[in-house]
């Protein structure tokens, strides 16, 4: 076991091997990703002590749920700064996934993924976390484009409040937890792997997502309505590529960061293995649930006209996508996992075979 005087002051605990998480905690876990994930850490680790941020006025039946998995809950909110300690007094690593929903009111998004976050890392830089995982998006990236997929040292031009709130978050993150300097960092600090920061020993690992699907899944679920409410349909002659990632898949994925042994500070792309078009997508969810879909394609004339007004309430870079799709154009929202088969090499699941796990 390491020892040495942790910036805090006082006695540092293990480096953080896998064998010797005694204690990890975790932001998010009633959520849909952490409902998911909670499991799966008392899998992997089963002799560490597992400790959830929970916010008071949850209900009876998921304190019950937390209770028998064998988890902590410790009450606290990522708004106020002074409860956050708790959760991390004495933890070896800190998975945070908590943030609002992407359609939340921009001063929520602010508040929580920024603010919030950045309490959290300074509540964990105080306490001596050695290993911090972020849950960040792909968003951070933009809105969908006419280039090659999004590598993890691409330009980072968010367009609305969730994707500037992730980014912000990222940064935020970085220089509390790593004790850089006051100024807020660059994103491209952490675009490749730093000796410790400013604390050394210490691992920052920020996961851009793209959409994840899975069972009990939002995306899915809005989408499963939109194709009952609207069996036939006539689409644009444009579309865009995506790479969602199934839902066990970015558990698997989380798990694994929780073990990365190496310090220092790196982002990694997450997506799935399978590039899809938009409406293929949305073809292939309507198949696998059984609900009958009639599409065709709107000449790019109507399909200009109709944008043209449809889209007048959109922001101006989605409504730019939007418009060139009505043209005809294909734009590209995939993120390129070169660097996730690279470091870890997990198996992802085919899209066909997640969307079936997902809709039994």
């Amino acid at each position: 076991m390491e020892t040495g005087t942790s910036p805090a002051g006082g006695h540092r605990r293990n480096s953080g091997s896998v064998d010797t998480l005694r204690t990890i905690a975790v932001t998010g876990a009633t959520g849909f990703i952490g409902r998911a994930v909670l499991p799966a850490i008392r899998r992997r680790f089963p002799q560490a002590r597992i400790r959830v941020l929970l916010r008071p006025e949850s209900p009876a039946a998921v304190r019950t749920e937390l209770s028998q998995l064998g988890v902590e809950a410790v009450e606290g909110d990522l708004r106020a700064a002074e409860s956050l300690e708790p959760l991390v007094r004495g933890a070896d690593a800190l998975l945070h996934l908590a943030s609002p929903g992407p359609k939340s009111d921009g001063p929520t998004l602010h508040e929580v993924n920024v603010r919030g976050s950045r309490a959290l890392a300074k509540a964990a830089a105080h306490a001596d976390v050695h290993r911090l995982v972020y849950l960040s998006a792909a968003s951070v990236y933009g809105a969908p484009h006419r280039g090659n997929d999004w590598g993890e040292d691409a330009p980072t031009i968010p367009y609305h409040d969730y994707g500037r709130t992730k980014l912000g978050a990222e940064s935020a993150v970085t220089a509390s937890f790593l004790e850089l300097p006051d100024a807020e960092p660059d994103a491209s600090m952490i675009l490749a792997p730093q000796p410790g920061g400013g604390a050394e020993g210490r691992t920052l690992l920020v996961l851009r997502s793209t959409v994840v699907y899975g069972p009990g899944s939002p995306y899915l679920r809005a989408l499963l309505e939109r194709l009952r409410q609207q069996p036939k349909l006539r689409t644009p002659p444009g579309d865009e590529w995506l790479n969602p990632i199934y839902l066990g898949d970015l558990v698997e994925i989380l798990g694994r960061a929780l073990e990365e042994p190496r310090p220092g500070a790196l982002v990694v792309n997450v997506g799935g293995p399978e590039r899809v078009l938009l409406e293929e997508l949305r073809d292939r969810v309507a198949k696998a649930a059984g609900i009958p879909r009639v599409r065709t394609v709107m000449p790019a004339w109507l399909a200009s006209l109709r944008a043209r007004w449809t889209t007048r309430s959109e922001l101006p870079a989605a409504r730019a996508v939007l418009l060139a799709k009505a043209r005809g154009e294909t734009f590209n929202g995939c993120v390129a996992i070169d660097r996730l088969n690279a470091r870890w090499a997990p198996k992802l699941t085919a899209l066909d075979a997640g969307l079936a796990a997902s809709l039994r």
